[in-house]
């Protein structure tokens, strides 16, 4: 068995990544997503937080593809749903944005980001008697 780079865990490396992305050294965090998913493309949360980072950033083209990734591994997961869904949104696919929001209620459905985010879509497409409602939920 080789061990993991730099002598740690996936867990401890996991930890040192958020660490770095939690005090906004953003370029270190992506290094250390980015590393952990070369080890194992299948990690979830290192892609997941990839995409959220990518966002963070603007870069939303980057985010819907570590996303997309994220949603390979883990299609029942309400918060890559919604992340996916807003970086869909800032590229101006609210049709498809929709979708995500959608699937991140029926995962969690008190979750009222992904409400409002889903009441910007559904704006965006003129729908705004759908939009309205949401806004009130």
């Amino acid at each position: 068995m080789t061990e993991p780079r730099g002598g740690e865990d996936p867990a401890a490396r996991l930890q040192a990544a958020t660490d770095c992305h939690q005090r906004g050294d953003l370029d270190t965090a992506e290094a250390l997503y980015r590393a952990l998913l070369e080890d194992d493309p299948a990690h979830f949360t290192a892609a997941h937080l990839l995409g959220v980072l990518y966002n963070q950033r603007g870069d939303f083209q980057a985010a819907v593809a570590v996303l997309s990734l994220a949603l390979k591994i883990n299609p029942r997961s309400a918060i890559a749903h919604l992340n996916l869904g807003i970086a869909l949104l800032e590229l101006h696919h609210p049709e498809e944005a929709l979708g995500h929001f959608r699937l991140s209620l029926l995962l969690k459905p008190d979750d009222r980001d992904a409400l409002l985010y889903r009441a910007s879509a559904l704006r965006d497409l003129r729908r705004y008697s759908e939009a309205l409602a949401d806004y009130r939920r």
